[in-house]
């Protein structure tokens, strides 16, 4: 009854009926608009809660200089995995701090492919600000202003976060603070939900930061 609007009539409209059956791609292009606002809303709600699924990513703005931002990224990373989008991270090298003239190392945060762009969604340092907390990758990268000097490390990229089949593909960021871990029932983003509480529970008012030396226990 309702092929002309390829039986979800909620969804699609083709009131004069030269659509019928909507072609493919067209129903490619509304899916993946429709993929992209779902993906606005879930980084807005992650951005004004704090939490990722089920995880709280203790997202604190007067305590951001050092908290790791690599533990919230993959956080972030896993739940929208989880959610079935391409999954991959942004990465700045020596990009500035908005809030300041300083710069910190790098900055990493989760980033999503829908039909060929890359969308990040980072609560913490986007040109998006309090909108949404997503951004598309080059907006996000200038908004870094990153320097790309910092020997040793990668230059300002895409790096790949799953394969295909869903599983973690390590990076050199999340491999190195999850060295740290010495609990094996713990994964990557369980650790990195309870490196964060360690962080807020040992920072120093005077000092601006936390401790990041947790062993996951």
């Amino acid at each position: 009854m309702y092929a002309y609007a390829a039986n979800n009539p909620v969804r699609y409209i083709d009131p004069d009926g030269r659509l019928h059956g909507l072609p493919t791609a067209i129903e490619k292009i509304l899916d993946n608009h429709q993929k992209l606002n779902e993906l606005r809303v879930i980084a807005r709600d992650i951005k004004s809660s704090g939490v990722a699924g089920k995880q709280s990513i203790h997202f604190y703005p007067q305590k951001l200089r050092r908290d790791g931002c690599f533990a919230r990224a993959s956080i972030i990373a896993n739940y929208l995995n989880g959610k079935g989008y391409e999954v991959n991270y942004a990465y700045a090298n020596h990009p500035k701090d908005p809030g300041s003239d300083g710069r910190f190392k790098y900055h990493i945060a989760a980033c999503v492919k829908i039909n060929e762009e890359n969308f990040v969604v980072d609560p913490m340092y986007n040109c998006e600000g309090y909108k949404t907390g997503l951004s598309k990758f080059d907006d996000w990268k200038s908004f870094q202003d990153p320097l790309d000097d910092w020997l040793g490390l990668p230059v300002s990229q895409i790096i790949p976060g799953y394969d295909e089949n869903g599983n973690v593909i390590e990076n050199f960021h999340i491999r190195g603070f999850y060295k740290n871990n010495e609990n094996a029932l713990l994964s990557v983003p369980e650790y990195a939900e309870k490196l964060l509480e360690h962080y807020e529970k040992t920072f120093d008012d005077e000092l601006k930061q936390g401790d990041l030396n947790y062993n996951g226990f």
